[in-house]
Formats: C-alpha cells, structure tokens, sequence
C-alpha cells in the first residue's frame, strides 16, 4: 500500500460498500435482552445511538463484535456485524432473546452498507446527504428518495467516521452523491489498513476464541462499559480489570523489508511466543504495518525477530 493511500484513508474520504450481517431487534425486552448479553452500555446509550460492543463466552472471552445503533426508541435497535458472524449471531439470538419480548429479523440479504473512512468524511455526508450525526449518534438520511440509517461511532479510534445502512438503491444513491463531490470507493483492504492506522482489533484477525476484552484494548475503544449491569461473562471482565491485569496487549508493529516474519504469525524469544501477529499491511517500500497481540513485558520500542513493537496509543 503506498504513503498516498494511507494519507487518503486517514484525511480524505473513502467510500467501502458492503454486506454486513444485520439483525433488527424490536419489542418491550430489547434494552435489556442487549444489555444482557453485551460488553457495552445500550441502556446509557440512549435513543438514536451507535455503541460498539461483544457477546462474550461466561468465562470471558468474545464471542463475535458488532455494532448496535439504537432506534428513537428503546423498542428498535439494529446490530450490526461482519457477514462471516450471521450464522453465529442467528444462533446466540435464538438461544439468548425469547421471541415473546424481543424479536429478531435478520435484515442480512435485503440491507447493504457503506463504509466511510477519512477525516473529510463526515463534513462530505452532512453537505451532500444533509445529515451527519454527532460521535456516537445515530439519524435518518432521505437520498435518491430512500432512506438510509447513518451513524457516528463514539471513539476516534474506530477504523470508519461514518457508517451508512440502507437499501442497496440507498447506498448507491448515496454513494453516488459522496462520489460526485470527490469521494473514492474503496475496498476492504482499506478498512484494514484504517484498523492498523488506528488500532482497532478485528474478529479473526486479533480477536480469536481465547481472547479477552482488556487483552484488545476495549476500553480504549469505547467497547466496554465497567459500570453497567450484569452480562454474560461479566464477572471475569471485572475481575480482570479491578484486581488483575491481562497477560497480553495491543500493540502497533513495524517491520523492515528484510524482516523474516513468520507464516505462523508467532514470534519467538526465548523459545516462547510473545507475540501473535493479526492484521498485517505490506507497505510500498516492501516493509511492512501491522496489528498484533503481544505479552506484556514486551515494552513499546523493543525489537524481537527483526519486528518492532509501537504503542498506537
């Protein structure tokens, strides 16, 4: 990926369409079926929100991201996941949300989204759509004579500036407006490369079946709430971050052209693994960025296998 793109990503506007898993939940126990089950706060949240949360197993380790976009009341909210989670997530709705109090229509195959990323973005939505919400707010947008869902995440952190979901004319006749006024369509691998920029886990890639929350850094995305109630595999997640400390933590890498990383991921020292290596980008000069979960006696700036370890903090 060269410097130009790594600059547009952050500073300009682009355009990733996509098909995300999409679940309307409605109905008097919504609120609190969610907030059962997620790391992050829906109730606090409010209407017309956008927060950023995990299902988690009861012994504390994720079970599948998403985002939740409240409606203008607490009877509606949207979830929000990557496609390769809708058969999980159908699964943890039928076994976790009792239809007679919150139902669940899976939106995947009728909805479509756009992706914004670049600090230019969202000034871009509010001039051309008419509507961009603040951080961690969500809002209706009428284009091309559809209506398109369009919300804010709360934390500079998060890999986008702007999400859209609508209809597949919806999306296209946003994007067709973005683009008109000098947006780029994009791809995934740029909403990777914003990840890596940002310091944003991703499902598969930093987060697997063992990981934790406070091992992804989620509190300082925005991920988690220490103060609400009671979920699934809350008391471990407390644990942990009042009286404990996780064993390994986020960190940004970087890697010179003639670094050997190896095919596993894993780096060694000591004849231990101390670092997983995640998302990795291979940059134009032939070196290479990247995310990766690293013990942590590992300091920022050390240098193990030729790869060395940031902070993005």
């Amino acid at each position: 990926m060269s410097p130009d793109r790594l600059n547009l990503i952050q500073h300009g506007t682009v355009l990733v369409p996509g098909h995300p898993a999409l679940f309307a939940v409605t109905g008097t126990g919504a609120e609190q079926c969610l907030q059962g089950v997620l790391t992050n706060d829906v109730v606090k949240s409010g209407p017309n929100s956008m927060v950023y949360g995990a299902w988690l197993t009861p012994k504390g380790m994720i079970i599948a991201d998403c985002w939740v976009l409240g409606g203008a009341t607490n009877l509606e909210f949207l979830v929000v996941a990557d496609l390769s989670a809708e058969t999980q997530l159908v699964g943890l709705f039928r076994r976790q949300f009792p239809p007679r109090v919150a139902k669940v229509a899976n939106l995947t195959a009728t909805e479509e989204s756009l992706t914004i990323l670049g600090q230019n973005g969202p000034s871009l939505v509010r001039d051309r759509l008419s509507e961009c919400p603040d951080p961690g707010r969500a809002a209706g947008a009428s284009v091309g004579g559809e209506t398109v869902r369009v919300a804010a995440p709360v934390s500079p952190q998060a890999p986008f500036k702007v999400l859209l979901i609508g209809s597949p004319a919806g999306c296209r006749a946003a994007a067709a407006e973005l683009t008109s006024a000098g947006a780029v369509v994009g791809t995934p691998d740029d909403v990777a490369a914003a990840r890596v920029l940002n310091g944003f886990p991703g499902m598969g890639t930093e987060i697997d079946e063992r990981t934790m929350p406070a091992e992804v850094d989620y509190g300082g995305i925005a991920g988690i709430s220490h103060s609400k109630g009671c979920y699934v595999g809350q008391e471990t997640v407390a644990r942990l971050h009042f009286r404990g400390h996780a064993n390994w933590l986020l960190r940004r890498i970087r890697a010179a052209p003639s670094a050997e990383i190896p095919s596993s991921g894993e780096i060694a020292e000591g004849g231990k693994v101390v670092a997983r290596i995640g998302t990795l980008l291979r940059l134009e000069d032939g070196s290479s960025l990247g995310l990766a979960k690293v013990r942590r006696e590992i300091e920022p700036g050390a240098t193990i296998g030729g790869v060395v370890i940031e902070s993005y903090r």
